[in-house]
């Protein structure tokens, strides 16, 4: 008896070979698979035509934030130009460093001494002299010294600064009689960007210390006025000097250009300062809270130094005059009248 095989396994590719035959002998199924592809075709052109459109969409709303940013830029630098360009914009501050006012020695009333509400021990003596000087309108620092920071607060213009500052008396009074003082010592130098020196004359109204040092002060006065760049800081310190005998009332300023306008920035409140002519008593460290008299004093202010550099002091007042009133950028007469005050003599 013959045994019957059983029937074979087809192959994946005969399967599908016979299937698309099968396929091909039916017209519904042949229409229907050319329909498909037409609809594939088409689908695939509106799905380009979506990616394209949204392409677009996405780069136009990229241009779109930039576009915002710059005119967010273009505004607030408007906003920074039109607050720069305010005839009221002040284009630098100036700022004291701590014990700025250097002025350790205080002449004062004697009265005072006797004062039992004021302590003269060494260990309150700084107290002191700030308590005496706001008490005794007579008193007046002997040694003044002025530290401080100027910086630019523009954003995009420079500002001009004289080579001198401004030093405002308000009066220049004779030394009042009867007067003691507290010495505590001479004050040092260090290393600033910018020194001013002034030796002041017995009057009121506006005085000018000029920049010290040679490399500023060259025979053909080269240096004409300081440049601030935009938020440029500089270091200022300014010495005072005056012949003794006067007590002068008086603030510290800046003389700056600013698009081609002058102004003064005033950097101290009025301070009196000025060199005593008498030989009083004399608070000293270690003196054990009391006052020496004129003739067993440790430190005496001899007010003939000056008078002995008399024709040493006048050419230096007037070495400085001329390089202040000689500028091409800056000159006293340039400033505008609402900052000057009328010069008279001392009183």
């Amino acid at each position: 008896m013959d045994s019957i095989e059983p029937p074979r396994k087809s192959e994946p590719l005969s399967l599908i070979k016979r299937g698309i035959e099968e396929c091909g002998k039916h017209p519904f199924a042949t229409g229907l698979f050319a329909l498909l592809g037409v609809f594939g075709l088409l689908f695939a052109f509106y799905d380009f035509n979506v990616s394209q459109s949204q392409a677009e969409e996405n780069t136009q709303a990229q241009a779109d934030i930039r576009q915002e940013l710059e005119e967010m830029r273009a505004t607030v630098a408007e906003l920074q130009s039109v607050e720069e360009d305010q005839d009221d914009f002040v284009p630098l501050e100036a700022a004291l460093f701590s014990d700025a006012i250097e002025a350790d020695n205080l002449i004062f009333s004697s009265a005072f001494v006797n004062d039992r509400s004021v302590s003269f021990k060494s260990e309150d003596i700084n107290d002191t002299i700030e308590e005496l000087y706001k008490k005794d309108p007579n008193s007046f620092f002997d040694i003044f010294s002025v530290s401080f920071n100027v910086t630019s607060t523009t954003d995009r213009n420079y500002v001009q600064l004289a080579p001198y500052l401004v030093i405002d008396v308000r009066s220049a009074k004779p030394e009042p009689d009867e007067t003691v003082q507290i010495y505590l010592g001479g004050r040092g130098a260090g290393k600033v960007v910018r020194e001013f020196n002034i030796i002041l004359e017995p009057y009121e109204g506006l005085q000018f210390a000029a920049v010290y040092g040679s490399s500023f002060r060259d025979e053909d006065q080269s240096i004409d006025y300081f440049n601030l760049s935009p938020r440029e800081p500089e270091e200022f310190i300014l010495n005072i000097n005056s012949k003794p005998g006067i007590v002068y009332e008086m603030r510290v300023g800046i003389h700056y250009k600013y698009r081609n306008k002058h102004r003064i920035h005033w950097v101290t409140p009025f301070v009196r300062h000025g060199l005593t002519a008498h030989r009083s008593p004399t608070w000293t460290w270690g003196s054990n809270e009391a006052f020496a008299p004129p003739e067993e004093e440790a430190f005496v202010l001899d007010p003939s130094i000056m008078a002995k550099n008399e024709a040493q002091t006048r050419k230096r007042i007037e070495d400085d005059r001329q390089f202040v009133e000689g500028g091409k950028v800056f000159r006293p007469s340039m400033i505008p009248a609402e900052y000057t005050r009328p010069r008279a003599p001392a009183e």
